[in-house]
């Protein structure tokens, strides 16, 4: 049996989330200890507000492209490679800078119960919207969906 090229591009993704799935520790342990150099030297100016922004903008950009691969058929490993990147990109910015961000707003005393809010709030937001897309997706089509 000779894999296709498809195959094997799948296989090597699903390995990297494979990968990703058992290194999170180590991955958040290299980002917490590199954060600051990188982060100065990428974006010296740009806030960690601007960047999240960016990070939310990012994640706009995502849903539109995957509605419009959607809503035209379109179905090449590169689009999906891209929109994979972009949802990747995002969900780093946000689950990097959103506790960063919360840490700034609240003193010290409450800070637990301000992580709390936010994990509780970020839980429910995407059980709701996960929910919402997956009965449109069902009742309707995967394009209204998204």
């Amino acid at each position: 049996m000779n894999p296709t090229s498809t195959e094997l591009l799948a296989t090597l993704f699903f390995a990297a989330a494979v990968v990703h799935t058992f290194c999170v520790k180590r991955f958040a342990h290299w980002a917490r200890r590199c954060s600051p150099p990188i982060r100065s030297a990428l974006w010296p100016t740009a806030s960690a507000r601007r960047v999240l922004v960016g990070g939310y903008v990012l994640g706009i950009l995502t849903a539109v492209v995957t509605t419009l691969a959607f809503a035209l058929s379109l179905a090449s490993f590169v689009l999906i490679g891209a929109i994979f990147v972009l949802a990747g990109l995002c969900m780093a910015v946000q689950e990097a800078l959103e506790a960063t961000i919360t840490a700034d707003l609240v003193s010290v005393e409450p800070g637990a119960l301000s992580y709390g809010v936010l994990g509780t709030v970020n839980g429910l937001t995407k059980f709701v919207s996960s929910t919402a897309v997956g009965l449109l997706w069902t009742a309707f089509s995967p394009e209204l969906g998204f």
